[in-house]
């Protein structure tokens, strides 16, 4: 069993993959089409129709990505929860599979997946998807942004920062305040390289980060938006308390009875009295000119009181006892609220953030990220949970715990996060002595090689007649072996397309005929107890394959499977040992038969590989 899924486990993934995407979308057809519409989204579908993506995009009085979703789908609300809905299952599946490509066993791998997709079923985050608001789009984006993180940290390369850079600007115009963790996400790189953890090149993404926010910065200043969640603090949380009023009176800001008539409400209360009252002229010019700054200072200057209403509220903004207010009434819960419990903590949040922030120190002392790239998500994630409620709470007082969706998501992943690398780090639940858990790029040297043939399924077998069709092999030629290295550069050597069509693959490095250089490439490799078996059939090809001609000018080579390496001979295979091969590799894929005949011209060489001993 165990080598059975270190051989499928790709195809395993996609097949839980497509399951829980069907799963999400038969069990919220009814939704689907009663979507819910919450006060601001007539202010949403406004904006909408003004064009979005010009040069005054940054005067936009929302954030501009949920308008340009109402806008591609003219305000269709069914087309944009069905949208919405594709975005969010594609963001799971993108950080499950990253997430899982990190960790070392295949029992941790396929676990971590199938946790990650059960937790986007819990309801704090399932439901949002057909609200018609910005929760589901900032969840989504949220998502695609670790995923991306983590799989930059895999490998450099300038598209991935490009991908990421894009991903980080649509996060950031989702909700302002999502810029603010790009802030904190550029400001722990410059750490990272400070301290010499990170490499140089780490500054260029601390710098689009640091764009993007001052971006959003000036997008929020330039539009006046901010001021709205502004007013809501000063109703809710300045005007009702003396000393609040008192500090932000020495601040300059002007009272006078009719605005102290307002204590205890909202921005858009008594009929928008905040904005449309001739004596709250002053106030509202203030506001403008010093509100944002006098806040600010606040915050800095009482640091004890500004963290303790926070710290108060920590446990109840991430338990969201009435989010089911907020949805569809078609909508109905995809899991029993026990089995959400477990996948996704509100209870003893302060306790579990203790924890979670213990970690990341501990994680920090070791070093841990120079063994697994994802311990440096678990410490950015678990460090900046407090901050990220902070400027949620301090940012707005309407609606706080819908606003602090994206803290408890970020707490249910760092929670998750911990537990896979505990594992991974203690190997307690999960064997690493197999052989076939180890992952590929930390090689282990074997008395003997594997010997993973299983025939292939019938699901494979079906597939492997698409794939004998001319026109399917000519592809195949030219493109097969480009997307094998990718795919394996992309799992660490794990998996290829090939094996999903369960033909087994090793990685043959010979030295060329002509140039000496090594040179790698993927092929199915027959095993034959200690022998190996290759079948230059080249597609059905005229010539005969590169690596044919590599062996009989330089018959040493070396073979890679599943993190093993050892070293080879060749010959070629003649007679009767030729047709009990040949008969062999037929068994495995009848599309080797067909290869013969369009290369009738020529005897499809088989070369014998024997262990050197």
């Amino acid at each position: 069993m165990k080598l059975f899924f270190a051989r499928y486990e790709t195809p395993v993934k996609i097949l839980v993959f497509i399951s829980y995407a069907g799963l999400r979308a038969f069990t919220t057809l009814a939704a689907l089409h009663a979507p819910r519409e919450l006060a601001d989204t007539i202010i949403y579908a406004a904006i909408s129709l003004k064009p979005i993506l010009n040069a005054n995009f940054l005067h936009v009085l929302r954030p501009f990505v949920f308008p340009l979703l109402l806008q591609i789908t003219q305000r269709d609300y069914d087309q944009a929860a069905a949208l919405q809905l594709t975005v969010t299952i594609l963001s799971w599946g993108a950080l499950a599979f990253s997430v899982s490509a990190s960790l070392r066993t295949v029992s941790l791998r396929l676990f971590s997946f199938g946790i990650l997709l059960a937790v986007s079923l819990v309801r704090h985050l399932a439901g949002w998807d057909f609200v018609m608001m910005t929760e589901s789009l900032s969840l989504s984006s949220f998502l695609l942004f670790v995923a991306c993180g983590i799989w930059l940290s895999r490998g450099w390369k300038f598209y991935k920062v490009v991908i990421l850079s894009i991903v980080a600007f649509l996060f950031a115009f989702t909700r302002d305040t999502n810029a603010y963790l790009l802030l904190m996400a550029a400001g722990m790189l410059l750490l990272a390289v400070a301290f010499r953890w990170a490499k140089p090149q780490t500054l260029t993404v601390a710098g689009i980060f640091l764009a993007i926010f001052f971006l959003n910065n000036l997008s929020a200043n330039v539009s006046g938006r901010w001021e709205f969640p502004f007013i809501n603090v000063v109703g809710k949380r300045i005007l009702p308390y003396t000393d609040m009023l008192q500090a932000f009176q020495a601040c300059g800001m002007p009272i006078n009875d009719e605005l102290l008539s307002l204590a205890g409400l909202y921005a858009n209360a008594n009929e928008r009295q905040f904005y449309e009252d001739p004596a709250l002229e002053d106030f509202r010019r203030w506001v403008s000119a010093d509100g944002k700054t006098c806040y600010m200072q606040w915050l800095v200057l009482n640091p004890a009181q500004s963290v303790s209403q926070v710290w108060q509220e920590f446990d109840g903004l991430i338990y969201f006892q009435d989010v089911a207010k907020y949805f569809s009434r078609k909508y109905v819960d995809l899991l029993p609220s026990r089995v959400e419990r477990v996948l996704y903590p509100v209870y003893f949040i302060r306790w579990i953030f203790g924890v979670l922030t213990l970690g990341a120190a501990l994680a920090i002392y070791k070093k841990r990220w120079r063994e697994n790239s994802l311990w440096a998500l678990f410490i950015f994630l678990a460090l900046t949970i407090f901050p990220h409620l902070f400027i949620t709470w301090h940012g707005d007082a309407m609606a706080v715990e819908r606003h602090a969706l994206s803290v408890g998501l970020q707490v249910a992943l760092t929670f998750w996060l911990l537990i896979f690398l505990g594992l991974e780090e203690t190997g307690k639940c999960f064997s690493v002595g197999n052989a076939a858990e180890t992952l590929a790029g930390s090689p282990v040297d074997r008395s003997e090689p594997l010997n993973p043939m299983l025939k292939p399924n019938a699901l494979q077998k079906f597939l492997h007649r698409f794939l004998m069709l001319k026109w399917v092999s000519a592809i195949l030629a030219l493109v097969l072996y480009r997307l094998d290295t990718w795919i394996s550069k992309w799992t660490r050597g794990r998996h290829t397309l090939t094996e999903i069509a369960g033909l087994p693959m090793i990685y043959l490095t010979t030295l060329g005929a002509k140039t000496g250089q090594p040179r790698t490439m993927p092929l199915v490799g027959l095993w034959d107890g200690e022998k190996i078996a290759l079948v230059g059939s080249n597609f059905g090809r005229k010539p005969n394959p590169g690596w044919y001609y590599n062996l009989k000018q330089n018959p040493v080579c070396e073979i890679a499977h599943q993190g093993s390496k050892q070293k080879y001979r060749a010959r070629q295979a003649e007679g009767a040992e030729r047709e009990r091969y040949w008969q062999l590799a037929v068994s495995y894929y009848r599309g080797y038969a067909l290869y013969e005949k369009r290369a009738a011209h020529r005897i499809i060489p088989i070369m014998i590989l024997e262990p050197l001993k």
